[in-house]
């Protein structure tokens, strides 16, 4: 064009077509120029190769129709359809705007990738987009896994660093959970608390009997050994615990009252650890004073990342002025034992757990026999996290 159109649209003093050397003056060969006349409403096409030239006035484009173009196809067209191109058959079809549905992929070229069961459909008439999520199930994602382990009611899926596996929700590890505590004497199995991952046991044998003492004369006593206090012992378990074997020791019995032995308490055990129960104390017989008899031995420990053993009962003595003393029961990690003491009188029992008895105690200037103290039960406390 060249700049030919612009002077013929501004300027009336041109004739209705320029001649040729006008217009090959500033066109090149081969080119087409094309040239419109307000006065005359003709439009001049100059083919340059020739040159020669072709008119084209308004009354023949006014006959020209959009349906009569050999690459549109109107079938069907109604009121407010559109059209679009069809590469099937090369043309321009109707396309209705009436809540027509499709594919998205027919809108965008085909381009998305949809997965298994989904499917993506875009309603013209609404312009909404709608996505189907049709999965069968869960585990049909590529990086989800409810096969190998099955869910229970409660589960969450969990990351275990290659897929999303059936779990306990939010629960960080390390986290403490609660502590059983078993203090039932005799065996039993245990049952971690759900969501238990790491367990630590702390087992306390039981405590020993005091033993009973003699009744005596004048100038005689007699006292009973005390109780030894039982051992202790205190372990981490990681795996392996469920369905653990146990057995919380019971106490020693002090001795009947004369000179009769008190009896040794039994272990506590728990996967490996033994916290054995005090000995006894042993029956105290008539004895001149001064005298003095010693208690029962503590008990050991094996088996844990800490083993304590229990103390072991204390010493019994009498004067030669007739002042008798019963020794104290042994300590133990959750108790002190049974207290010593001066009076003629009984073994004391002792509180807390594993603690042992003190033993019988009868006068230097005559008395009746007495029994020795009991010791106290074991107990197992299991702390349990996450």
């Amino acid at each position: 064009m060249g700049g030919r159109l612009l002077d013929w649209l501004s300027s009336s003093a041109y004739a209705d077509r320029p001649d040729a050397a006008d217009s090959l003056a500033d066109t090149a060969p081969g080119s087409i120029s094309f040239h419109f006349s307000t006065d005359t409403k003709i439009l001049s096409v100059l083919d340059q190769s020739g040159p020669s030239w072709f008119e084209i006035d308004a009354a023949a484009l006014a006959a020209i129709a959009f349906a009569t173009m050999p690459d549109v196809d109107t079938t069907g067209v109604g009121d407010g359809d559109i059209f679009k191109w069809d590469a099937a058959t090369s043309k321009l079809v109707v396309y209705s705007t009436a809540s027509v549905v499709e594919t998205i992929q027919d809108v965008i070229g085909g381009t998305l990738a949809g997965g298994a069961g989904i499917t993506v459909t875009y309603n013209d008439g609404l312009a909404t987009v709608t996505i189907d999520c049709n999965i069968v199930s869960i585990d049909d994602l590529s990086d989800v896994d409810i096969v190998s382990t099955p869910p229970s009611s409660g589960d969450a899926l969990v990351w275990d660093g290659s897929n999303f596996i059936p779990g306990t929700p939010g629960t960080p590890q390390g986290l403490y959970l609660g502590t059983q505590v078993i203090t039932t004497t005799g065996a039993g199995t245990y049952t971690p608390t759900p969501g238990t991952s790491s367990i630590i046991v702390e087992c306390q044998g039981g405590g020993g009997g005091g033993g009973g003492s003699a009744a005596t004369g004048a100038s005689q006593a007699a006292f009973g050994g005390a109780g030894g206090g039982g051992g202790y012992c205190r372990k981490r378990y990681t795996s392996g615990f469920s369905g653990a074997a146990y057995s919380v020791g019971a106490k020693g019995t002090g001795g009947a009252a004369g000179n009769n032995n008190g009896t040794t308490a039994s272990d506590t055990t728990f996967l490996g650890m033994t916290a054995s129960g005090g000995s006894r104390g042993l029956g105290g017989a008539v004895v001149t004073p001064p005298s003095a008899r010693s208690g029962g031995s503590g008990g050991g420990a094996t088996g844990g990342d800490i083993n304590i053993a229990g103390q072991g009962g204390g010493v019994s003595w009498s004067s030669s002025s007739g002042l008798t003393v019963k020794g104290p029961g042994g300590s133990s990690y959750f108790s002190r034992g049974a207290p010593a003491g001066i009076a003629v009188s009984a073994g004391s029992a002792a509180l807390g757990y594993g603690g042992g008895g003190s033993g019988g105690g009868s006068s230097a200037t005559s008395g009746p026999a007495e029994p020795g103290g009991d010791g106290s039960d074991g107990i197992i406390l299991i702390h349990e996290y996450s």
